[in-house]
């Protein structure tokens, strides 16, 4: 028999451009974990990329897209506007009041 070969997407990854001051661009991401109890937690995260701080860092037991979006207004508030977020494509990130 003939055997057929998978096909790979072939991807050219071009680096990223180097920070070189705060706010240039903010790192967004969840993390999720189990209490004692059972009880299962999420943590947002918001991380400065330059300057590795954390801007927000918020545990809940959900995270709706407004209440992210409420998050970063205050972040934005209290350290000023980043020129880009960085984020993956989670359900709270994608939503249209997100993007909006």
């Amino acid at each position: 028999m003939k055997r057929t070969r998978r096909k790979h997407l072939r991807r050219t990854l071009q680096p990223r451009p180097a920070l070189t001051a705060p706010n240039q661009e903010w790192a967004l991401d969840f993390a999720s974990d189990v209490t004692a109890a059972g009880q299962r937690i999420r943590i947002l995260g918001v991380i400065d990329s330059f300057t590795r701080q954390s801007q927000v860092l918020e545990t809940a037991t959900s995270f709706p897209s407004r209440r992210v979006t409420r998050k970063l207004e205050r972040a934005f508030a209290a350290y000023g506007k980043p020129q880009s977020l960085r984020c993956d494509n989670g359900p709270e990130l994608t939503s249209k009041y997100f993007l909006a």
